[in-house]
């Protein structure tokens, strides 16, 4: 498939609720159109006609909206390796035949152009953006006296809310705690929260993993979306975070030295969100022949545990390290995708190290 023939995703951040609920009403809010799943046909160029329609309508995919095409279909077509990876006539052939399994098909199509950036099918239904900014994010923000940062895809909208609830491991570097609400209206058709901290000085972020609190909300087609816009704010109200707890584990985190193993372990993971190894040593800020030396370390107690010479190479302390993970969701705020997975993963990371017996 030629990948090059499809619509760039759009993404943007929001510096104000005005601002958010702007974009919400305007580049990210979509058209719904329906059509019977036999009679949607993918052009040689992966573009739809809608019958009986102008030129308007005939309409681009974008990138995230191809990969929605590819996990609506039953069973669903992995976009990569496999659809991103062959021609686009297999790949049309598949989807076409794969798509007569569905009971409906609605796509989305962003409001000012003729491009779908998701396809849904069966009952399941999203909550408009503009409705949650202004039903729930607004309204607990409010009430909270949050701070709030909004970011955009096509796809999805990322609420952060901070409260004045501080904890600072080292004088003077203050983290606050708070949610993070996160709604698509088009995508994977569901909402959900999860608890959150924000380091001040430089605005880095962790989502807390979901064994720390979270919720989820799902919606069918047709569902009263003002009550399921009320539910979602009480159940991200409800959550809660020991700050007792997290501040003790902080503390502890700034006096413990991260091990090779667990470096290596974050370092592969950043590498998989970047892509690209330069840029997870530049995230990690370690020389290249540093994250050798501890790559080829870890790999030697591993294979030879009997004959291993354990050995101190790395430097920086677990808080550190952490801190580099969660900064690198600010170098791609350009791609809100990979900045929500830094984010994700700074929460993985901090949960799995508040569990470590040396921090207990």
């Amino acid at each position: 498939m030629n990948t090059n023939i499809l619509e760039p995703d759009s993404s943007a951040v929001a510096e104000s609720f005005e601002e958010a609920l702007e974009l919400s009403q305007t580049t990210f809010d979509q058209r719904i159109v329906s059509i019977n799943p036999s009679d949607f046909r993918l052009n040689d160029d992966l573009t739809v006609d809608l019958h009986g329609s102008d030129a308007m309508d005939q309409l681009k995919f974008s990138k995230s909206g191809i990969e929605s095409l590819c996990k609506a279909t039953s069973p669903k077509i992995p976009f990569d390796p496999f659809a991103a990876h062959i021609s686009q006539e297999l790949f049309r052939e598949n989807v076409h035949e794969l798509m007569l399994k569905a009971e409906s098909l609605r796509l989305a199509v962003r409001k000012n152009e003729p491009v779908i950036v998701g396809v849904m099918t069966g009952d399941m239904a999203g909550v408009s953006n503009s409705g949650v900014l202004n039903g729930a994010v607004r309204k607990l923000a409010t009430e909270q006296e949050s701070e709030c940062r909004i970011m955009f895809t096509d796809q999805s909208m990322t609420a952060q809310l901070t409260q004045d609830v501080q904890i600072a491991p080292i004088v003077g570097d203050i983290s606050k705690l708070g949610q993070v609400f996160f709604n698509s209206p088009v995508a994977e058709h569901v909402a959900y929260g999860r608890l959150f901290t924000m380091r001040c000085v430089c605005t880095n972020g962790a989502v807390m993993p979901k064994s720390v609190g979270h919720f989820r909300s799902t919606f069918d087609f047709g569902d009263d979306e003002e009550k399921a816009i009320g539910n979602m704010k009480r159940k991200l109200e409800n959550l809660s975070m020991s700050r007792v707890k997290i501040a003790t584990r902080y503390q502890a985190m700034a006096e413990t030295r991260c091990n090779e193993l667990l470096w290596s372990r974050a370092w592969s993971a950043v590498k998989r969100i970047s892509e690209d190894a330069d840029d997870a040593d530049n995230i990690l800020q370690t020389e290249k022949e540093t994250r050798v030396e501890i790559r080829k370390y870890v790999k030697d107690a591993k294979d030879n545990p009997l004959d291993f010479e354990p050995r101190e190479i790395m430097k920086n302390t677990v808080y550190e390290v952490f801190n580099h993970v969660t900064a690198g969701a600010n170098d791609y705020l350009s791609d809100p995708r990979k900045a929500i997975r830094f984010q994700i993963f700074g929460g993985k990371f901090l949960d799995h190290v508040l569990k470590m017996p040396e921090l207990n």
